[in-house]
Protein backbone atom coordinates (compact mmCIF):
# COMPACT_ATOMS: atom_id res chain seq x y z
CA UNK A 1 0.00 0.00 0.00
CA UNK A 2 1.22 3.35 -1.04
CA UNK A 3 2.15 5.78 2.08
CA UNK A 4 -0.32 8.44 0.57
CA UNK A 5 -3.31 5.68 0.82
CA UNK A 6 -1.94 4.24 4.55
CA UNK A 7 -1.72 8.12 6.06
CA UNK A 8 -3.91 9.97 4.49
CA UNK A 9 -1.34 12.41 2.09
CA UNK A 10 -2.94 14.61 0.25
CA UNK A 11 -1.30 16.73 -2.83
CA UNK A 12 -0.37 20.35 -2.17
CA UNK A 13 -3.61 21.79 -3.71
CA UNK A 14 -5.43 20.60 -1.01
CA UNK A 15 -7.02 22.33 1.75
CA UNK A 16 -5.59 20.62 4.78
CA UNK A 17 -7.54 20.38 7.86
CA UNK A 18 -6.42 20.41 11.54
CA UNK A 19 -7.57 16.81 12.15
CA UNK A 20 -6.03 15.84 8.91
CA UNK A 21 -2.67 17.79 8.54
CA UNK A 22 -0.60 16.14 6.45
CA UNK A 23 2.75 15.53 6.41
CA UNK A 24 3.76 16.86 3.05
CA UNK A 25 3.16 20.15 3.67
CA UNK A 26 4.42 19.97 7.35
CA UNK A 27 7.78 18.70 6.38
CA UNK A 28 8.01 19.55 2.52
CA UNK A 29 7.36 16.07 0.86
CA UNK A 30 6.43 15.78 -2.53
CA UNK A 31 6.76 12.52 -4.50
CA UNK A 32 9.59 11.03 -3.03
CA UNK A 33 10.35 6.87 -2.43
CA UNK A 34 8.70 4.76 0.07
CA UNK A 35 11.63 4.88 1.88
CA UNK A 36 12.20 8.28 2.28
CA UNK A 37 8.63 9.00 3.46
CA UNK A 38 8.70 6.31 5.94
CA UNK A 39 11.39 8.03 7.19
CA UNK A 40 9.61 11.47 7.21
CA UNK A 41 6.56 10.04 9.05
CA UNK A 42 8.93 8.55 11.99
CA UNK A 43 10.81 11.67 12.28
CA UNK A 44 7.29 13.45 12.32
CA UNK A 45 5.96 10.64 14.81
CA UNK A 46 9.28 11.31 17.07
CA UNK A 47 8.17 14.69 17.82
CA UNK A 48 4.93 13.49 19.72
CA UNK A 49 2.99 16.84 18.05
CA UNK A 50 -0.56 15.95 18.69
CA UNK A 51 -1.53 18.00 15.47
CA UNK A 52 0.89 16.12 13.15
CA UNK A 53 0.22 12.52 15.15
CA UNK A 54 -3.72 13.31 14.79
CA UNK A 55 -4.56 11.10 11.60
CA UNK A 56 -7.76 10.84 10.60
CA UNK A 57 -9.87 7.70 10.88
CA UNK A 58 -13.32 8.33 10.39
CA UNK A 59 -14.20 9.27 14.20
CA UNK A 60 -17.12 12.53 14.94
CA UNK A 61 -14.50 14.19 16.65
CA UNK A 62 -13.13 15.82 13.14
CA UNK A 63 -16.30 17.95 12.85
CA UNK A 64 -14.13 20.66 14.70
CA UNK A 65 -12.79 22.05 11.42
CA UNK A 66 -14.12 21.96 7.65
CA UNK A 67 -11.46 22.65 5.77
CA UNK A 68 -10.87 19.04 4.76
CA UNK A 69 -14.17 19.37 2.98
CA UNK A 70 -14.01 22.34 0.89
CA UNK A 71 -12.04 20.39 -1.54
CA UNK A 72 -15.04 18.19 -2.35
CA UNK A 73 -17.48 20.42 -2.81
CA UNK A 74 -18.04 20.00 -6.76
CA UNK A 75 -19.03 17.08 -5.59
CA UNK A 76 -21.56 17.75 -2.96
CA UNK A 77 -22.85 20.26 -4.81
CA UNK A 78 -23.29 17.59 -7.62
CA UNK A 79 -25.30 15.56 -5.15
CA UNK A 80 -26.87 18.43 -4.20
CA UNK A 81 -28.73 18.63 -7.43
CA UNK A 82 -29.26 15.10 -7.95
CA UNK A 83 -30.97 14.00 -4.21
CA UNK A 84 -31.97 17.36 -3.42
CA UNK A 85 -29.20 17.30 0.38
CA UNK A 86 -27.44 20.78 0.65
CA UNK A 87 -24.04 20.44 -0.59
CA UNK A 88 -23.73 21.97 3.49
CA UNK A 89 -25.39 18.93 4.82
CA UNK A 90 -23.34 16.85 3.23
CA UNK A 91 -20.41 18.76 3.98
CA UNK A 92 -20.87 19.16 7.95
CA UNK A 93 -21.67 15.00 7.83
CA UNK A 94 -18.24 14.43 6.34
CA UNK A 95 -16.49 16.79 8.38
CA UNK A 96 -17.56 15.18 11.32
CA UNK A 97 -16.93 11.55 9.77
CA UNK A 98 -14.04 12.20 7.86
CA UNK A 99 -12.57 15.32 8.43
CA UNK A 100 -12.62 15.30 4.18
CA UNK A 101 -10.03 12.21 3.98
CA UNK A 102 -11.35 9.78 1.62
CA UNK A 103 -9.06 7.00 3.00
CA UNK A 104 -10.09 6.99 6.42
CA UNK A 105 -11.67 3.77 7.53
CA UNK A 106 -13.44 3.70 11.25
CA UNK A 107 -12.23 0.58 13.80
CA UNK A 108 -16.36 -0.62 13.40
CA UNK A 109 -15.49 -0.73 9.31
CA UNK A 110 -17.00 2.07 8.06
CA UNK A 111 -14.83 3.31 5.02
CA UNK A 112 -14.46 6.81 3.01
CA UNK A 113 -15.55 10.20 3.17
CA UNK A 114 -19.21 9.86 4.51
CA UNK A 115 -17.69 6.65 6.73
CA UNK A 116 -20.06 4.30 4.87
CA UNK A 117 -20.81 0.97 6.46
CA UNK A 118 -20.26 -1.72 3.05
CA UNK A 119 -21.97 -4.31 4.84
CA UNK A 120 -25.31 -2.61 5.59
CA UNK A 121 -25.21 -0.27 2.12
CA UNK A 122 -23.79 -2.03 -0.66
CA UNK A 123 -27.30 -2.36 -2.45
CA UNK A 124 -27.42 1.18 -2.21
CA UNK A 125 -23.73 1.99 -3.16
CA UNK A 126 -24.28 -0.55 -6.30
CA UNK A 127 -26.49 1.90 -7.85
CA UNK A 128 -23.93 4.44 -8.39
CA UNK A 129 -20.75 2.35 -9.22
CA UNK A 130 -20.15 0.37 -5.91
CA UNK A 131 -17.00 0.88 -5.15
CA UNK A 132 -17.44 3.00 -1.73
CA UNK A 133 -13.27 4.24 -1.65
CA UNK A 134 -14.64 6.16 -5.07
CA UNK A 135 -15.58 9.75 -3.14
CA UNK A 136 -18.67 10.04 -5.77
CA UNK A 137 -20.05 6.65 -4.87
CA UNK A 138 -19.18 7.52 -1.42
CA UNK A 139 -20.96 10.49 -1.37
CA UNK A 140 -23.73 9.94 -3.41
CA UNK A 141 -24.61 6.66 -1.32
CA UNK A 142 -24.94 8.96 1.85
CA UNK A 143 -27.06 11.62 0.07
CA UNK A 144 -29.36 8.78 -1.05
CA UNK A 145 -29.62 7.76 2.46
CA UNK A 146 -30.20 11.34 3.72
CA UNK A 147 -32.52 12.24 1.38
CA UNK A 148 -34.56 9.37 2.35
CA UNK A 149 -33.98 9.85 6.40
CA UNK A 150 -34.97 13.11 5.80
CA UNK A 151 -38.51 12.26 4.27
CA UNK A 152 -38.63 10.39 7.06
CA UNK A 153 -38.14 12.70 9.73
CA UNK A 154 -38.71 16.07 8.70
CA UNK A 155 -35.93 17.60 9.67
CA UNK A 156 -31.86 17.81 9.32
CA UNK A 157 -31.17 17.27 12.56
CA UNK A 158 -32.92 13.83 12.84
CA UNK A 159 -31.36 12.87 9.45
CA UNK A 160 -28.29 13.38 10.88
CA UNK A 161 -29.39 11.65 14.34
CA UNK A 162 -30.33 8.92 12.39
CA UNK A 163 -27.31 8.63 10.14
CA UNK A 164 -25.41 8.83 13.29
CA UNK A 165 -27.54 5.83 14.71
CA UNK A 166 -29.53 7.49 17.78
CA UNK A 167 -32.68 8.06 16.88
CA UNK A 168 -35.68 6.21 18.23
CA UNK A 169 -38.79 4.64 16.52
CA UNK A 170 -40.68 8.16 17.52
CA UNK A 171 -38.19 9.96 15.97
CA UNK A 172 -36.48 11.44 18.70
CA UNK A 173 -32.58 12.06 18.94
CA UNK A 174 -31.48 9.56 21.83
CA UNK A 175 -28.14 9.73 23.76
CA UNK A 176 -26.66 6.30 22.33
CA UNK A 177 -23.01 6.53 21.80
CA UNK A 178 -20.47 5.20 19.48
CA UNK A 179 -16.84 3.50 20.21
CA UNK A 180 -15.59 6.78 21.04
CA UNK A 181 -18.03 8.30 23.30
CA UNK A 182 -20.15 10.39 21.48
CA UNK A 183 -23.49 10.56 22.18
CA UNK A 184 -26.38 11.36 19.45
CA UNK A 185 -26.75 14.85 21.27
CA UNK A 186 -22.95 15.49 20.84
CA UNK A 187 -24.11 14.55 17.31
CA UNK A 188 -26.35 16.79 16.58
CA UNK A 189 -24.69 19.62 18.38
CA UNK A 190 -21.67 18.60 16.22
CA UNK A 191 -23.59 18.67 12.91
CA UNK A 192 -25.38 22.03 13.54
CA UNK A 193 -22.18 23.83 14.80
CA UNK A 194 -20.51 22.82 11.04
CA UNK A 195 -23.33 23.22 8.93
CA UNK A 196 -23.43 26.44 10.05
CA UNK A 197 -19.96 27.28 9.59
CA UNK A 198 -20.31 26.15 6.13
CA UNK A 199 -23.52 28.19 5.69
CA UNK A 200 -21.78 31.22 6.41
CA UNK A 201 -19.41 30.23 3.09
CA UNK A 202 -22.43 31.36 1.34
CA UNK A 203 -22.24 34.68 2.22
CA UNK A 204 -19.89 37.49 0.69
CA UNK A 205 -16.53 37.10 1.43
CA UNK A 206 -13.24 38.26 -0.07
CA UNK A 207 -13.97 41.74 -0.63
CA UNK A 208 -10.46 43.79 -0.50
CA UNK A 209 -10.81 47.55 0.61
CA UNK A 210 -7.09 49.08 -0.32
CA UNK A 211 -5.53 49.28 2.90
CA UNK A 212 -8.23 47.31 5.50
CA UNK A 213 -6.53 44.57 7.99
CA UNK A 214 -10.24 43.16 8.11
CA UNK A 215 -10.19 42.17 4.13
CA UNK A 216 -8.36 39.49 5.60
CA UNK A 217 -11.88 38.50 6.94
CA UNK A 218 -13.20 39.24 4.26
CA UNK A 219 -14.58 42.24 5.61
CA UNK A 220 -16.19 40.93 8.93
CA UNK A 221 -14.79 42.48 11.75
CA UNK A 222 -13.49 40.63 14.84
CA UNK A 223 -12.21 41.89 18.38
CA UNK A 224 -8.99 42.97 19.09
CA UNK A 225 -7.30 40.85 21.59
CA UNK A 226 -3.64 41.90 22.01
CA UNK A 227 -1.95 44.71 19.89
CA UNK A 228 1.71 44.91 18.42
CA UNK A 229 4.92 45.38 20.84
CA UNK A 230 3.16 44.53 24.21
CA UNK A 231 5.28 43.99 26.50
CA UNK A 232 5.20 39.96 28.07
CA UNK A 233 8.65 38.42 28.36
CA UNK A 234 6.89 36.15 30.06
CA UNK A 235 5.36 34.47 26.73
CA UNK A 236 7.36 35.86 24.12
CA UNK A 237 11.30 35.12 23.84
CA UNK A 238 11.63 38.53 21.89
CA UNK A 239 9.90 40.29 25.27
CA UNK A 240 7.34 41.79 23.40
CA UNK A 241 4.27 40.61 20.06
CA UNK A 242 5.07 40.73 17.56
CA UNK A 243 2.32 41.52 15.78
CA UNK A 244 -2.18 42.10 15.90
CA UNK A 245 -3.69 39.14 17.39
CA UNK A 246 -7.67 39.15 15.99
CA UNK A 247 -10.26 36.80 17.74
CA UNK A 248 -11.62 35.26 14.95
CA UNK A 249 -13.70 32.10 15.36
CA UNK A 250 -12.50 28.96 14.17
CA UNK A 251 -13.19 28.21 10.41
CA UNK A 252 -13.25 31.91 9.66
CA UNK A 253 -12.15 32.43 5.96
CA UNK A 254 -8.92 34.48 5.47
CA UNK A 255 -7.96 36.26 1.86
CA UNK A 256 -4.92 37.85 1.03
CA UNK A 257 -5.27 42.11 1.36
CA UNK A 258 -2.04 42.00 -0.70
CA UNK A 259 -1.20 40.24 -3.95
CA UNK A 260 2.28 38.75 -3.61
CA UNK A 261 3.92 35.10 -3.38
CA UNK A 262 3.23 32.34 -0.81
CA UNK A 263 7.19 31.43 0.23
CA UNK A 264 5.83 29.34 3.58
CA UNK A 265 2.36 27.28 4.17
CA UNK A 266 1.67 24.91 6.62
CA UNK A 267 2.92 24.20 9.97
CA UNK A 268 5.36 26.64 11.19
CA UNK A 269 6.31 26.36 15.02
CA UNK A 270 4.97 28.32 17.52
CA UNK A 271 2.68 29.71 14.58
CA UNK A 272 1.15 26.45 14.40
CA UNK A 273 -0.43 26.54 10.92
CA UNK A 274 0.92 29.57 8.65
CA UNK A 275 0.88 31.12 5.65
CA UNK A 276 3.05 33.84 4.81
CA UNK A 277 3.19 36.11 1.91
CA UNK A 278 5.68 38.19 0.49
CA UNK A 279 4.01 41.33 -1.27
CA UNK A 280 5.04 42.44 -4.48
CA UNK A 281 6.80 45.48 -3.15
CA UNK A 282 9.23 43.12 -0.50
CA UNK A 283 6.99 43.10 2.45
CA UNK A 284 5.76 40.44 4.04
CA UNK A 285 2.47 39.22 5.65
CA UNK A 286 2.32 36.16 8.19
CA UNK A 287 -1.07 34.78 9.06
CA UNK A 288 -0.43 32.43 11.96
CA UNK A 289 -2.47 29.87 13.98
CA UNK A 290 -4.77 28.89 11.17
CA UNK A 291 -6.88 25.66 11.36
CA UNK A 292 -5.68 24.72 7.85
CA UNK A 293 -4.05 26.33 4.81
CA UNK A 294 -5.33 26.09 1.15
CA UNK A 295 -2.21 27.33 -0.68
CA UNK A 296 1.19 26.46 -1.36
CA UNK A 297 4.48 27.80 -1.29
CA UNK A 298 5.43 29.01 -4.72
CA UNK A 299 1.72 30.17 -5.46
CA UNK A 300 1.14 33.51 -6.83
CA UNK A 301 -2.34 34.93 -5.07
CA UNK A 302 -3.67 37.83 -5.99
CA UNK A 303 -5.91 40.32 -3.42
CA UNK A 304 -8.48 38.84 -2.12
CA UNK A 305 -7.46 35.18 -2.81
CA UNK A 306 -8.33 32.41 -0.24
CA UNK A 307 -5.80 31.53 1.94
CA UNK A 308 -7.14 29.16 4.84
CA UNK A 309 -9.42 28.88 7.73
CA UNK A 310 -8.37 30.27 11.19
CA UNK A 311 -7.53 28.48 14.04
CA UNK A 312 -5.66 27.59 17.45
CA UNK A 313 -2.88 25.87 16.15
CA UNK A 314 0.86 26.12 17.32
CA UNK A 315 1.55 28.37 20.55
CA UNK A 316 -1.90 29.84 21.09
CA UNK A 317 -4.25 29.95 24.47
CA UNK A 318 -7.69 30.28 22.21
CA UNK A 319 -8.98 31.23 18.82
CA UNK A 320 -7.43 33.91 17.11
CA UNK A 321 -5.35 34.90 13.98
CA UNK A 322 -2.04 36.69 14.35
CA UNK A 323 -1.30 38.93 11.94
CA UNK A 324 2.41 40.27 11.48
CA UNK A 325 4.40 42.28 9.01
CA UNK A 326 7.92 42.51 7.88
CA UNK A 327 10.07 45.25 5.74
CA UNK A 328 12.13 43.95 2.97
CA UNK A 329 15.17 43.14 5.32
CA UNK A 330 13.06 40.87 7.70
CA UNK A 331 12.69 43.37 10.34
CA UNK A 332 9.12 43.36 12.15
CA UNK A 333 7.89 46.29 11.52
CA UNK A 334 4.02 47.07 12.95
CA UNK A 335 0.80 45.56 10.92
CA UNK A 336 -0.66 49.09 11.87
CA UNK A 337 1.60 51.09 9.46
CA UNK A 338 0.61 49.05 6.49
CA UNK A 339 -3.03 47.93 7.46
CA UNK A 340 -6.34 49.78 8.76
CA UNK A 341 -7.66 47.99 11.31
Amino acid sequence: MRYDAAYGIRSFLAPVSRSAITYDLAYGIRKRPDDQLRQALLTAAAEKNPALNKLPSGAAEYGADIGGVLQWKPLLQEAERQFGVPWQVLGAIMAIESGGNAKARSPQGAVGLMQIMPNYHAGRAAKYGGDLWDPKVNIFTAADLLSELYRRYGSWDKAAAAYFGAIDASGNVTGARDAIGTSGYDYVDKFRNTLAKLQQLEQAGGKVVPGSGWSIFGGARFPITQEYANYNPSMYSSGYHTGIDIGAPSGTRLYSPFRGTVVQAGWNGGYGNSVTIKLDDGKVLILGHLSSVAVRPGQRVDAGAFLGLSGSTGYSTGPHVHVEMRDQSGKIIDPRNYLMF
